[in-house]
């Protein structure tokens, strides 16, 4: 009896320690080629001198080539209706991934621009002043009370003020780009400021944490930034001026977070209910890092870019059509679609829509799915104004690039949906398990964890969640008695449970 116990025993094997979460497929490659010319051309460019994934590259010359263009033309879509091309892009890497850089070479003709609208601003500025104060003056004079008891003649009063014409018009704010906004930041600056502009930021978790995300004004904001993607009016009461209306202005955006801030914002039921969620195109690539090489550019990068940075300067200089009487309200041209592009939009429509049904392929991400064809044929037009300014009508194979772009942005959605329904718990507990299994030692403690660990475990009460967790999945195992844990008396530890390889 005891022999054949020992014999059980022997053939007993451990069960393997369980995964955390199940295994998120890597993204796939960017497809850069259906960029066209000229923003395939910058977008390789940044990742032979950056180092960064293609995919954070193309965003930011993406959205910098759809800041320029956005406020100069609409698309027509399959259905008939004319819209706004803007794109909402937000970009996930981990810190240390270079995404700002990115962001910092796509962005420099813009920056350029608002320089030069800030010199103008100043001078424009002091003669607004000045003619202020002369037309208040003049005004002042005419409306004046009559000496003694003369009557006041109203008539004339109001042929004089009509001579002396409209008050003069401040001008406009020289901010193409902001790094942060809450809601009655963003409509004031979209009232009084340049009639095409975006939020660029490589710290978005000023964004998506900052004030105009707090829970009294998170709905609120959701709403303007679908309002602006959808180029709708929007109006607002404000104390002494009545009802003040925003419309025909362009808003972009190009949010890069860091993996923890990007699971949070998927993963925000209110978002996603309002439908922010199914406007903004995300990309989550795996960082370069321990990969990069460096190498030196120079000459060679200045020409690639070089396409893309007149494309982009021509596109700010060239003046806006704008509503007469208005400064900046504009009034863009339409870019048409041909025959062979139109078949191709509906035939995408087409098959999008038979993957909507119960337990089609898209019905996990319906929201984004019903609005990929718009997708698509903002993307299209957006790279067909990079490389023609003037381009009239779309072609077949601007849409079929355009569709490319969006299929990649719709694997992108399921892959990260699948990521972000995962516990935070979970998440943390998979980065201190990275850590684990790189540890020299056999042994863990407490101390060890939150005091070398990841940066996001800060005391005992958190290491000890997380030691929970991971027993439960197998990885640790307490250890009865006192133990040396690196070069450290310890009371409790724990046994790391590698897995057989």
């Amino acid at each position: 009896m005891i022999k054949e116990l020992i014999e059980t025993t022997e053939a007993f094997t451990p069960e393997e320690p369980r995964p955390l979460m199940r295994e998120i497929p890597p993204s796939s490659p960017y497809p850069v080629d259906a960029l066209g010319t000229t923003l395939g051309s910058a977008t390789k460019a940044i990742f032979h001198k950056v180092q960064a994934p293609e995919a954070i590259c193309a965003q930011s010359v993406l959205a910098a080539g759809n800041l320029a263009a956005q406020g100069h033309v609409n698309v027509r879509l399959h259905t008939g209706q004319s819209r706004p091309i803007s794109l909402e892009l937000i970009s996930i890497l981990e810190s240390g991934g270079r995404k700002s850089t990115c962001d910092e070479l796509a962005l420099g003709p813009i920056r350029e621009k608002e320089d030069e609208l800030a010199n103008e601003y100043r001078y424009q500025l002091r003669n607004y002043k000045d003619d202020l104060d002369i037309y208040e003056k003049a005004r002042q004079n005419i409306l004046k009370p009559g000496k003694g008891n003369k009557q006041v003649d109203i008539s004339a009063q109001r042929l004089e003020l009509k001579g002396l014409g409209s008050e003069p018009l401040e001008p406009l704010y020289p901010i193409i780009t902001l790094a942060e906004a809450t809601p009655q930041g963003l409509f004031r600056t979209q009232t009084s400021g340049q009639p095409s502009i975006g939020i660029f930021t490589a710290e978005g978790g000023m964004v998506v944490g900052g004030a105009g995300m707090t829970a009294d004004f998170k709905l609120e904001f959701a709403c303007v930034l679908s309002q602006l993607w959808d180029g709708a009016s929007i109006r607002k009461v404000r104390a002494g001026n009545g009802i003040v209306e925003l419309k025909n202005r362009r808003f972009n955006m190009h949010l890069m977070l860091q993996p923890e801030v990007g699971s949070l914002f998927l993963q925000d039921a209110i978002l996603e209910a309002q439908g922010l969620l199914s406007r903004v195109l995300v990309t989550a690539p795996a960082s370069l890092m321990g990969t990069r090489q460096f190498n030196e550019t120079g000459f060679e990068f200045d020409h690639q870019m070089a396409p893309f940075y007149c494309a982009v300067r021509h596109l700010l200089d060239k003046p806006y059509s704008l509503i007469e009487g208005t400064q900046n309200e504009i009034k863009p041209r339409v870019v048409e679609l041909s025959a062979g592009a139109k078949a191709c939009l509906i035939t995408y429509f087409n098959h999008v829509e038979s993957q909507l049904r119960p337990g089609g392929e898209m019905e996990s991400i319906r929201g984004l799915a019903n609005k990929l064809p718009e997708h698509a044929a903002r993307l299209a037009c957006t790279i067909a104004m990079l490389d023609d300014p003037e381009v009239q009508e779309l072609s077949k194979e601007n849409i079929e690039a355009g569709v490319t772009l969006a299929d990649y942005y719709a694997e992108e959605a399921f892959r990260l949906k699948a990521s972000s329904e995962a516990d935070t718990n979970l998440l943390l507990g998979q980065r201190v398990l990275e850590w684990l299994l790189k540890w020299d030692e056999d042994l863990i403690s407490l101390p060890d964890i939150y005091q070398h660990g990841p940066s996001k475990v800060r005391n005992q009460q958190e290491a000890r969640r997380i030691v929970a967790l991971l027993e439960d999945h197998g990885w640790l195992s307490e250890i009865e008695g006192s133990n040396v844990v690196n070069g450290k008396k310890r009371n409790t530890a724990w046994r790391i449970m590698r897995a057989s390889k």
